[in-house]
């Protein structure tokens, strides 16, 4: 598997048909790290442990998975399980993210950084002091078990 990352081309399988996603370029790759922080400011007042919430992550992981194929190879994920998109949103952080030290350690200093700017933000909001809006989202919990124990830092 180590070779065709390094070829550029990520495997994955769907509907047990092996399909690769070639790895995007640094600037592609920038473009669709903002596009995941949005979405988890977006998402970062979804409640995380109801079915709404879990369903809202699912379908953000799909739109995620879809804005990174820009070759259209996994196609439209209708014939992928839940599992299966899951784990593919998961290696896509992964490889989108080589330098992070792990997928929850990267959500959490999103969230954190949402958090900072939404309350810079209410600085003016209209909501009574004491208060404010719900900002509840816990790290998807696939992504802890997906880690990989390896180290992920490059040398310099």
């Amino acid at each position: 598997m180590e070779e065709e990352v390094a070829s550029g081309l990520l495997p994955f399988t769907i509907d047990g048909i092996v399909r690769r996603v070639p790895e995007l370029k640094w600037r592609a790759n920038r473009e669709w790290q903002e596009l995941l922080q949005a979405t988890f400011v977006e998402l970062a007042t979804v409640p995380g442990d109801t079915p709404s919430g879990i369903a809202a992550m699912a379908d953000a992981e799909r739109r995620l998975i879809m804005a990174y194929d820009v070759t259209h190879a996994l196609g439209d994920l209708d014939d992928a399980t839940e599992r299966e998109i899951d784990a593919v949103y998961n290696r896509l952080v992964e490889v989108a993210f080589p330098q992070a030290a792990s997928q929850v350690a990267l959500m959490v200093a999103i969230l954190q950084t949402a958090a900072a700017s939404r309350q810079e933000s209410s600085a003016s909001s209209p909501l009574p002091p004491g208060t404010s809006a719900p900002t509840t989202l816990r790290p998807h919990s696939r992504s802890a078990k997906s880690v990989s124990t390896s180290a992920r830092r490059k040398s310099a």
